[in-house]
């Protein structure tokens, strides 16, 4: 909807008055005779023609010319309403003439050069609402004289000058950045005795990510009038990637405003575009200083500015490894670390020696602080004191009868529950080392265990769950060399 705002104009009032109770109490719009005429049958109403200036300048000098005719006599006739009538005042009022009830009459402005006819109206004799007529597209109006008493012209100079309008644009957007902290460690366990060594690698990862988002495009929409004279506009405001703003103005809380005559208004905007491609916002002002509508604009780049959230750099730190470092991306860093099974037998338990070690690292920054840790549990066992057959005994086939509880054709995999074939016989005579030696002393290990005839440090529980830890781990060095060392004590067999 397009609102117009009030401008400079001069307001022709014809005024009809009847004999009633509510006459004009205008000066000079009714004469004695007119009076006198009220009280004829049929009623004679008097006509005047008043023009009034609401400008923010003085009266201008010029005549202002009026042609009417009526349905009754008088039929025709013209006046003038001279600079002189206004009499240093705003209001200047002339008799037309008289005519009986229900005489219809049309009063017709001849426009002066350099102004134009901006609103026209009709005001009731029963006071009721106006009958406004914007845009008129003549400038007649035709009334029955008992029952309209105000009939108003309203003109503004063809020279008045456009709006003029200003604007700025700020960007902006959040980049939120989110890290998170890992740590682990591999193998996490081992196995020995006094005087082994084991190499464990610790990982620390440290995952940056952000997303960009809340992009905005705030600033003002500021309209000048260089007017004598109040203009009414709309504003329209919109980024080159299609994004419409949303405008407050003062007062109207909306995109309409008001500028006063000589002065401006300013308001403010905000749009919401989906990402940063917008370079360019244009605001426009729709408005309408008597020559019919028409628009003013005004543009202004567009520049984002970044609101981070979160932290771009951060301190990755392992203090068991003496690591430190400023970081601004993702970073993954391996720290290999040395574990000794003690020499010292009176660190031992039971002849066990067992320890955890836990590293744990941290990730800081003004908005992060995050830690992530990982554990190394080592067993040690002094060298046994028992009994134990050799993998060269129990695979002698004049040996098969000391087997007990298992027999050379069960299957290597069913019984110590991992990955590997063969049967117990096939594997107590594999060759090589690595998982073959693991392989050759931990069947042995198992039958030692399952003798009642041999004095053996471990349980046939504790030999499976030993070779299991080497499978589950990959270390078979070191579980082999601790049953290697079982079962070379002495054969009781």
């Amino acid at each position: 909807m397009r609102l117009r705002r009030a401008v400079p104009f001069f307001l022709v009032a014809i005024i009809v008055a009847a004999c009633s109770s509510d006459l004009p109490t205008t000066p000079g719009l009714i004469s004695a005779e007119d009076s006198a005429l009220m009280q004829t049958d049929p009623v004679i109403y008097g006509v005047d023609i008043c023009k009034t200036w609401l400008g923010a300048d003085p009266v201008p000098d010029i005549d202002w010319e009026f042609e009417w005719t009526a349905t009754s006599t008088p039929t025709s006739g013209s006046t003038t309403i001279f600079p002189g009538d206004f009499d240093g005042g705003t209001m200047a009022c002339i008799p037309l003439g008289s005519w009986p009830a229900g005489t219809e009459v049309t009063v017709t402005e001849l426009v002066p050069e350099g102004y134009f006819l901006a609103l026209t109206a009709l005001r009731p004799r029963d006071g009721s609402d106006s009958v406004i007529f914007s845009d008129p597209e003549s400038p007649s109006l035709t009334f029955l004289v008992d029952t309209y008493n105000t009939v108003f012209f309203k003109n503004t100079p063809s020279d008045a000058l456009p709006l003029e309008v200003e604007k700025t644009a700020a960007g902006t957007y959040d980049r939120t950045v989110d890290w998170e902290l890992t740590k682990s460690v591999s193998p996490s366990s081992h196995m020995g005795a006094p005087g082994d060594e084991f190499v464990s690698d610790w990982t620390v990862t440290a995952t940056k990510s952000e997303i960009s988002g809340n992009y905005a495009v705030t600033g003002t929409i500021t309209v000048t009038n260089p007017n004598g004279f109040d203009v009414a506009f709309t504003l329209a405001d919109v980024l080159d990637d299609g994004t419409v703003a949303n405008i407050t103005c003062p007062v109207t809380d909306d995109n309409t405003g008001t500028a006063p005559a000589g002065g401006s208004v300013t308001c403010d905007y905000s749009a919401a575009p989906a990402d940063a491609s917008a370079t360019l916002n244009t605001a426009t002002a729709t408005f309408d200083v008597g020559a019919g509508s028409t628009t003013a604009t005004a543009t202004a780049g567009v520049t984002f500015t970044e609101n981070l959230i979160g932290d771009d750099e951060v301190t990755l730190s392992d203090p068991r490894v003496d690591y430190s470092m400023l970081i601004s991306g993702t970073t993954t860093e391996i720290f290999p670390e040395t574990f000794t099974c003690p020499a010292d037998p009176s660190q031992y338990t039971d002849g066990v020696y067992t320890q955890t070690f836990t590293n744990t690292a941290f990730l800081n920054g003004d908005n992060t602080d995050l830690e992530a840790s990982a554990e190394v549990t080592i067993k040690c066992e002094l060298p046994p004191a028992g009994e134990g057959c050799t993998p060269g005994f129990w695979r002698q086939p004049h040996h098969f009868d000391q087997w007990v509880g298992y027999a050379p054709g069960d299957s290597y995999a069913a019984v110590f529950g991992v990955d590997r074939d063969g049967s117990l016989i096939d594997n107590v005579t594999a060759r090589g080392g690595g998982e073959n030696a693991l392989a050759r002393h931990s069947v042995a290990a198992l039958l030692n265990a399952a003798s009642p005839d041999v004095d053996y440090d471990l349980t046939v529980d504790e030999v499976i769950a030993a070779v299991q830890d080497a499978f589950a781990s990959g270390d078979f060095e070191a579980i082999k060399d601790r049953l290697e060392g079982f079962n070379e004590q002495g054969c009781p067999l």
